[in-house]
């Protein structure tokens, strides 16, 4: 889908790395970190180009239109983030696989896994699709329980239950308290298992995510998130989040569709105003 060339002018042109030949040769894991950080403050994750799109044309977008929304800074959702990384991966000659993830409905997210990059057998989670940072390559040889990693404004974790592996989270975690649950806890966030499935096995649920209310928040609830030099700042709804100094984020209410659209524009320049005008008449529809 991504030739070894367009790879390497991405790399070079839009991530600002460089020396990639000799890299892949001696620091193949160091250049698998840079790459991870570096793509997600390039392409920021959003669902106006779904909600822009008219209800009888919602669908996966096919591996063209993942090429051209991420080459055109445009971005979207993980079926456009994490696929093209793996196109992006396979081109610099990864070993990579795709696997299936739950996060709140079964196989609604995708994730990339790398394997053989240091050592053979080694297996990585590449992640760079969720809307949450995940800033390196995830080691998944651990015995029972990754280390935990703090990245941004949120600290997570990796845990083995029989096959799955669970992404956990605590500090920064934005999302409402379940019942019983403290600040302070472990919460689930998605669960994915190692075994590699094809790019067509995700046509169907990606095709359900993008039509079937209720099978992900993206067909009712407006996200745009960027992160600028590693930090986050992102709307949900009518919500400004920005990361402060101390990693923790301040929330301001957008008070207008005027300084929505400013606000977008300023974050994600590169997604065309008719796309984000029409994405936010539609999304007022909903909700």
């Amino acid at each position: 889908m991504l030739t070894r060339e367009e790879a390497l002018v991405f790399l070079a042109e839009d991530l600002g790395i460089n020396g990639v030949e000799k890299r892949l040769l001696d620091d193949k894991l160091g250049l698998l970190n840079d790459i991870i950080r570096s793509y997600h403050n390039f392409a920021p994750f959003q669902n106006l180009t779904l909600l822009s799109t008219e209800e009888n044309d919602r669908a996966a977008p096919s591996a063209e239109q993942v090429k051209q929304d991420v080459l055109s800074g445009k971005g979207g959702l993980c079926m456009t983030q994490n696929f093209f990384v793996y196109f992006l991966l396979q081109a610099l000659g990864y070993d990579v696989f795709l696997m299936s993830s739950d996060v709140s409905y079964p196989k609604n997210h995708v994730v990339v896994g790398a394997r053989n990059v240091t050592e053979e057998d080694d297996v990585y989670l590449v992640e760079a699709g969720c809307g949450y940072p995940t800033f390196q390559a995830i080691p998944l040889n651990f015995p029972e329980e990754s280390p935990a990693y703090e990245h941004s404004f949120i600290e997570y974790k990796f845990v083995r239950k029989g096959e799955l592996i669970e992404r956990q989270h605590r500090r920064g975690e934005t999302r409402p308290l379940g019942p019983g649950q403290q600040p302070w806890d472990w919460r689930r966030y998605y669960d994915f298992t190692l075994v590699p499935r094809e790019v067509e096995f995700f046509r169907e649920p990606m095709n359900t995510v993008c039509t079937v209310p209720g099978t992900s928040p993206f067909l009712q609830s407006l996200r745009v998130i960027t992160f600028q030099e590693d930090r986050l700042r992102a709307i949900k709804d009518w919500s400004l989040l920005v990361e402060q100094e101390d990693h923790t984020l301040k929330e301001t209410k957008i008070q207008s569709m005027s300084e929505m659209m400013a606000i977008i524009e300023d974050m994600a320049p590169k997604i065309d105003q008719a796309i984000v005008l029409k994405a936010l008449a539609q999304w007022q529809e909903v909700i």
